[in-house]
């Protein structure tokens, strides 16, 4: 439902519960940092969770039991495209490099897409070339029987060793990478393992990132926790914050 946020939070280790919030609640979006080079801009949604319990939201056979029993079920983590829309076109005409470029020649990867619709959504906002992946195969194989023909891509890859397949594959750098919930999935039980990981796959979307690309995170965890864990690591974007404030 593209009017409403879905975060992963769950009260049983198999099951993934849907919590929705009203956008209406939330309005503009407060912009920190600068942006330069490669740029990981992060949307943070605040919302209030309990997080006591291990999960396993980082492993591919959680997802392929969820893809499964889901069905044709479309789910949208974290809200759609529309909520989205406004924030991508206008960094795209922030920055110089892409504003230049037409909306057909500006190549998107949707990380972790999972049975979204935000690549179909973004085919018909007018760009054309579109790529989906996630490590959950029978997420993906929904994905192409559903959008056969429509010229979008969807592979079935880990985003741990994503620069592998980007290469056997001879794809061309993206301009811009959408993630809506995949970093915090790897994340989400803040082990040692779990932030090296994540910190990881920070390091595969900045090699298959266009040289002055986006890369937007949107996620659940607070500003102060990115930007501590971001700032005393080594990687190489420029990264802004922006959050949806309660009006």
């Amino acid at each position: 439902n593209n009017d409403k946020f879905s975060s992963m939070d769950t009260g049983k280790e198999e099951d993934v519960e849907t919590i929705s919030i009203d956008l209406s609640l939330f309005q503009n979006y407060y912009v920190t940092g600068s942006l330069a080079l490669a740029a990981l801009i992060l949307i943070l949604i605040p919302i209030l969770r309990s997080q006591n319990k291990h999960r396993n939201y980082d492993k591919d056979w959680f997802w392929e039991k969820r893809y499964q029993q889901d069905g044709d079920e479309v789910l949208e983590w974290y809200g759609g495209f529309e909520n989205l829309k406004t924030f991508v076109l206008e960094h795209f005409r922030q920055t110089e490099d892409l504003s230049a470029l037409s909306k057909s020649n500006i190549r998107i990867l949707e990380v972790g897409c999972g049975t979204s619709s935000l690549c179909a959504d973004l085919q018909e906002e007018g760009f054309k070339s579109i790529t989906g992946m996630d490590f959950s195969y029978i997420a993906i194989d929904k994905q192409r029987k559903r959008y056969k023909g429509s010229g979008i891509t969807f592979i079935d890859a880990n985003l741990l060793t994503f620069h592998s397949t980007w290469k056997a594959m001879s794809l061309k750098p993206f301009h811009l990478v959408v993630d809506k919930a995949t970093l915090d999935a790897i994340w989400y039980n803040k082990t040692d393992e779990s932030k090296r990981n994540m910190l990881a796959c920070l390091k595969q979307i900045y090699q298959v990132l266009y040289e002055n690309g986006i890369y937007i995170v949107v996620s659940l965890n607070s500003p102060e926790l990115w930007e501590s864990t971001l700032q005393e690591q080594h990687h190489k974007f420029k990264f802004k914050i922006a959050s949806w404030e309660k009006t």
